[in-house]
Parts: C-alpha cells; sequence; structure tokens
C-alpha cells in the first residue's frame, strides 16, 4: 500500500538505493501461529530496504502491536514493548532456528521462562508492496467493524448528530475519531453528507487511520496516532461551514496538526472556494493554481488579534500569503497557513464583514447577500 502511495508521486524501484533491490532475506514475511499456546501473528521486514530486520507482532487475544529488532547472534530478535526501550536487556528474546518458505520456528524467552515459536508463513495480500507491516494480510485482524455513538449537538439554530467512533480497545491510546450527521433540509444536503460520511471509518483495512498507524508501525513497530474531528461551526439555509481539527503521526519526520475549515453550498452539495468571492485587491492566484492574500488583507485580519500576540507570531503571518478562510455569521475566518516549525503562530480570528466587504467581487456580494 505504501508502495501505491511511493508510485503516486513518481518514485519508482530504480530510483531507490542498491540495497533496495537485494534478494529478500529468508526470515522477511506475514505469519500466523503460537507462541507457547497462544495465538499471534507478525511481520519481520527489512529496516531502511537493508538486510537489517526490523518487525512487529500481536497477540490475538489483545491486539496490541509489540516491535521487534534482530539482534546478535543472527535469528535473535529482541522484544520492544516501549518506544524508549531498546537498551533494555532483560527484553523477552526470539530465538529463531529454523526459517524455511513454509514458516519460522524457535523459542521465546524472557528471564528464564522460554515457550516454543511456531508461525507459519501467510499468503501476502499485496504482493507488490515494498513494505509488509502495512499489507491485509498483517492489518485484517486488528480491524473491527465500526460503531459509532450518537451525541445531539446545535450551532446556531442548526441541528445535528455528533457521531462519535467508537475505537477499537487496541487502539484506545492513538485513535480517536469524531464526524456528524444531521436531517437533510435543503436540496444540495444529501451531497454534504456524503461527503463527510466518507470521512469516517468503514471498518476495513483502508480505513485512513488504519493506513495511518500501520505506516508507523512500518517504520518504527509501534502505532501512530490519528485523530480527526469534524465539526459544524456555522450553518444557514444557504450554507454549511465545518471546521476539520486533524492531527497525526503516520510514520514520518515528526506528527502533524492543523485546523481548517471546509464550506459548502446547501442548495448544490458542492464545496466552495471562498478566495472566489474576492477581488485581486484581496486574492491573487499563482501561475500554479495556489491562491495568495494581498498585503492589505493580511494586515486586516492580524489587526483582529489579541494585542499581546507574540510579535514573531505576528511578523511570520504578515510575510505569509497563504491564508485559509472559513464563513461565520459575523464575517470572515482566516489563519495564516504555516509551515511546521511555525505551527503554533496558527491563530483563527474573525474579520467582521464591514472590513471584508470592500474585497469583495460582484459574485462575493451576491453570496454575502445568502448569509443575511
Amino acid at each position: 500500500m505504501i508502495a501505491r502511495w511511493l508510485a503516486a508521486i513518481g518514485l519508482t524501484l530504480s530510483a531507490l538505493p542498491l540495497q533496495a533491490q537485494a534478494p529478500d532475506p529468508d526470515w522477511r514475511g506475514v505469519f500466523k501461529g503460537t507462541i507457547g499456546r497462544h495465538q499471534v501473528v507478525a511481520c519481520l521486514d527489512r529496516e531502511n530496504y537493508g538486510n537489517a530486520g526490523r518487525g512487529t507482532y500481536y497477540y490475538m487475544r489483545h491486539l496490541k502491536l509489540i516491535a521487534l529488532k534482530a539482534g546478535d547472534p543472527p535469528g535473535n530478535w529482541r522484544e520492544q514493548a516501549d518506544a524508549r526501550d531498546w537498551d533494555n536487556q532483560n527484553a523477552p528474546i526470539w530465538s529463531l532456528t529454523k526459517v524455511d518458505a513454509a514458516g519460522l520456528s524457535g523459542t521465546w524467552s524472557d528471564q528464564g521462562k522460554a515457550l516454543p515459536i511456531r508461525l507459519e508463513r501467510v499468503e501476502l495480500q499485496d504482493p507488490e508492496g515494498w513494505t509488509l507491516c502495512d499489507d491485509p494480510a498483517f492489518l485484517g485482524p486488528r480491524v473491527k467493524p465500526a460503531e459509532f455513538d450518537s451525541v445531539p449537538g446545535r450551532v446556531g439554530s442548526f441541528d445535528y448528530m455528533r457521531l462519535d467512533y467508537r475505537t477499537p480497545e487496541h487502539f484506545a491510546d492513538s485513535v480517536a475519531i469524531s464526524g456528524f450527521t444531521f436531517e437533510p433540509r435543503e436540496p444540495g444536503d444529501k451531497a454534504i453528507l456524503a461527503t463527510f460520511a466518507e470521512r469516517l471509518p468503514k471498518g476495513v483495512v483502508e480505513d485512513d487511520y488504519i493506513q495511518c498507524v500501520a505506516g508507523a508501525a512500518v517504520v518504527s513497530g509501534f502505532d501512530g496516532d490519528y485523530q480527526e474531528e469534524l465539526t459544524p461551526h456555522f450553518a444557514n439555509s444557504a450554507f454549511l461551514d465545518v471546521q476539520v481539527t486533524m492531527g497525526d503521526y503516520c510514520g514520518g519526520a515528526y506528527p502533524n496538526f492543523g485546523i481548517w475549515h471546509r464550506v459548502f453550498d446547501r442548495a448544490t452539495g458542492e464545496e466552495v472556494d471562498l478566495t472566489t468571492w474576492f477581488t485581486a485587491d484581496a486574492f491573487t492566484v499563482t501561475d500554479w493554481g495556489s491562491p495568495q492574500a494581498s498585503e492589505n488583507l493580511r494586515a486586516i485580519a492580524v489587526a483582529q488579534w489579541p494585542k499581546d500576540e507574540d510579535p514573531e507570531c505576528v511578523e511570520t503571518a504578515l510575510y505569509e500569503p497563504g491564508w485559509r478562510l472559513g464563513l461565520s455569521a459575523e464575517g470572515l475566518l482566516a489563519s495564516p497557513a504555516l509551515p511546521h516549525v511555525a505551527a503554533a503562530c496558527e491563530i483563527w480570528t474573525t474579520i467582521p464583514w464591514d472590513q471584508v466587504e470592500p474585497f469583495l467581487s460582484d459574485k462575493g456580494r451576491e453570496e454575502r447577500a445568502r448569509l443575511r
């Protein structure tokens, strides 16, 4: 699956270092079997496309990942129950004495206790993938049917039902997801509902959060983190503004976090690009199609910030031409879209409509009238 992501951005196998094309070690694969009498599923893979080994496994009774790293002598794999304990010399050890096309066998040992390891090789469901710990053959048993708790909510006069995902217990420390639904009343509402229903887990390996936590497991042997909250922020008969709060760690260099707004036209169900409501005095579009906020609009937005805001954040926001927008009855919501290192300066504010209106195009004035 990660192979498909890489392919989508133009990477090919020939572009990888030579060691990526080395023959697979015999121990590389996905396995099912037992440690003692306990049912387990394991994946053993190469680390960074070399021949050093890294992997992870779980007991079927609790489905929580335990990382593995190949050590000395060859055939030994040390467990890691915590991301900080690779130096724990008392951690359990796998000593593999037989590795062949059929599977693995050996001994699991922990401070004088020993149990037999008997694992059978499992056929991969994505045999062309470059990594194994995100293969459906490994992930599948950890995926459970999607269930939600419903909690009534209201913003203004708009009633909706918040849908809180019942996170499976083995993901409880790393996953939190909520969405919403509402009674469709306008012509475009069903399309809007379908858009946000698509964001919710379906109980399949392809769910976004499953793919995210698996991406981290490929790198570290541990689940990543995934939080997503979709909340109606403003609604009238014409528009629906939804705040998206998103945070994740999927195995990259650092975690991600962001807040943005998605605005929908309830007459058509289509998402609204708010920058199209403005003249070139507020937004221009680059050659590559990216809208850029004018210095005047940036200054007006930052002027709404608290007077004691960090001067460095103020300077950064005034310099940044990329801004995120949202919609409210009181005015235009705005926040600079900043790189990770300056994310603390992504401050949302409301620009009152009387200060926004001079920048509106004819189309913008027509749309603004629908807010009243």
